[in-house]
């Protein structure tokens, strides 16, 4: 992956490259940012984590989203009614 990120980047040196990526693909000194600096020293990156289970300096940025409160209604035990017909 950084390879292609680094090929981008050369081929096209005024565009924005966004990539997408599971956690375990930015571990600190040895993932894909890493090894794109090792590649082009001179780029910069910004790496988002999105609900970090660890909060340590693994990013730039920490995106950090709450779940919604859970429904206190009781359950019911009403079946939906049929859609209509149509």
């Amino acid at each position: 992956m950084a390879h292609r990120i680094t090929q981008a980047a050369t081929q096209t040196p005024n565009r924005l490259i966004v990539v997408l990526v599971g956690q375990g693909h930015l571990l600190k000194d040895y993932g894909i940012p890493a090894r794109v600096a090792r590649r082009l020293p001179n780029i910069q990156q910004r790496v988002v984590l999105l609900n970090p289970a660890d909060r340590s300096m693994a990013a730039d940025y920490h995106w950090i989203t709450i779940a919604p409160a859970a429904d206190r209604s009781p359950p019911t035990t009403k079946s939906a009614p049929p859609p209509p017909k149509t």
